[in-house]
């Protein structure tokens, strides 16, 4: 039941809603999963990525992947030019966050998502920071890979979502007794992904601060700043 609410709440399949124990590992699975794919071994973020998305990045890197990290614009943005310019052939995926962890800057994940779609190259969207505050619509965003976390909507800690596009090939990133269809080894932490679900309803029903709420809060600590 708590993978239909998560799978209903990003408008996707229920089949295609993974538990985890948090954005970092959900992240981490999605780079590890996915790099080298089909004998493509290159892979872009950008320079602003959550250090769970950069490390495993770089750790990738060290064990012999090709790795480009796009710099942002002075907004602090990745421009859709320059994700466009560092695409080669032999791209496995494409990460980017849809806001940032630390400015809260809006990335264009939806452009992203339409070049990455039409380029033939797999996308994974950090979504962590975006939960609860910008629409998250799998279809809309053209993303393969998609992650969450469940703290960032006042569920408890310890509870992550990985989504995976139907037919997206992800090798395990945990080995074990084969939870999960064989996907992802380990006891699912039940309580947890209930409460996540829980709270996906309470923002479904408005009982969570809304975003033009939270803007005029910013907005006068700004002022007052």
């Amino acid at each position: 039941r708590a993978r239909a609410v998560v799978a209903r709440a990003l408008n996707a399949r229920t089949e295609e809603i993974f538990l985890t124990s948090g954005g970092t590992e959900s992240n981490n699975w999605a780079l590890a999963g996915s790099v080298p794919h089909g004998g493509r071994r290159h892979l872009v973020v950008s320079a602003i990525e959550h250090k769970s998305v950069l490390a495993t990045a770089r750790a990738l890197e060290a064990s012999g992947a090709e790795l480009t990290v796009v710099p942002v614009e002075r907004s602090g943005a990745v421009s859709l030019d320059a994700i466009a310019r560092s695409l080669r052939p032999e791209t496995a995926l494409v990460s980017l966050m849809f806001a940032n962890n630390e400015t809260g800057v809006l990335q264009p994940v939806h452009e992203v998502g339409a070049l990455c779609r039409a380029r033939g190259v797999r996308f994974h969207v950090d979504a962590v920071c975006a939960l609860g505050r910008e629409p998250l619509d799998v279809e809309r965003l053209q993303c393969d890979l998609l992650s969450l976390s469940s703290h960032k909507l006042y569920a408890p800690k310890g509870t992550g979502i990985l989504y995976v596009r139907a037919g997206t090939e992800l090798r395990p990133l945990i080995h074990g007794c084969g939870q999960q269809c064989g996907a992802r080894g380990g006891t699912e932490n039940t309580a947890g992904i209930a409460a996540f679900a829980r709270a996906l309803e309470c923002l479904e029903e408005g009982r969570m601060p809304a975003p033009a709420a939270l803007a005029e809060l910013r907005d006068e600590l700004w002022e007052r700043l």
